[in-house]
């Protein structure tokens, strides 16, 4: 063992609110009609314990800004998502979802 706990770290990012903008929202809604997208909230609610608590891991998508991308992976029925998001000191704010082109 290298002598680090599961939690150490942990601390360090104190996990921050999600809110979803009223865009990511309606975009959601529309998804979860398409017949490979009945999963997504499952897919979601692995993004948001990530996004919470290390939103600056992903990559800023516009130069300048704070705007940052997250893909994730395809699993045998489940499609891949690009979810668009942003964040503050206090909150993660998804903004954008869609299919992901991979």
């Amino acid at each position: 063992m290298d002598g680090t706990k599961p939690t150490d770290g942990l601390l360090d990012n104190p996990p921050k609110n999600l809110e979803e903008s009223a865009q990511f929202s309606k975009e959601k809604v529309e998804l979860l009609k398409e017949e490979g997208c009945r999963r997504l909230d499952e897919v979601l609610q692995g993004v948001d314990m990530e996004l919470c608590r290390f939103p600056t891991r992903y990559p800023i998508a516009v130069e300048s800004t704070n705007l940052r991308t997250f893909v994730t992976r395809s699993f045998k029925t489940v499609p891949s998502f690009k979810i668009w998001y942003t964040f503050t000191e206090q909150k993660v704010i998804l903004l954008h979802i869609e299919l992901a082109e991979i």
